[in-house]
């Protein structure tokens, strides 16, 4: 699994030594995106995240809508959407 991310302050990579500036979309493994994400000054925020070849059969993917972002959240918003107008 591969993260693309955005970049939303200006950093220069510990790994690669090249300079990232705002706005600029990076393409990283999953393990160095989490490292990003998880920094204090929310230097990057995640686009999507990237299938591999091989991912689908990995044990920590979910079987069903794998790699679907986009219907997670909007199962999200309409379930809590639902729950807002029957109050």
């Amino acid at each position: 699994m591969k993260y693309k991310l955005k970049v939303e302050h200006e950093f220069r990579d510990k790994n690669t030594g090249k300079l990232h500036k705002v706005g600029k979309t990076i393409t990283v493994s999953k393990d160095r995106g989490d490292e990003l994400l998880s920094h204090p000054q929310n230097i990057v925020s995640l686009i999507e995240q990237v299938a591999e070849k091989g991912d689908k059969k990995t044990s920590d993917d979910k079987p069903s809508d794998e790699g679907n972002s986009e219907n997670d959240s909007t199962q999200d918003e309409s379930e809590s959407a639902e729950g807002e107008s029957s109050k």
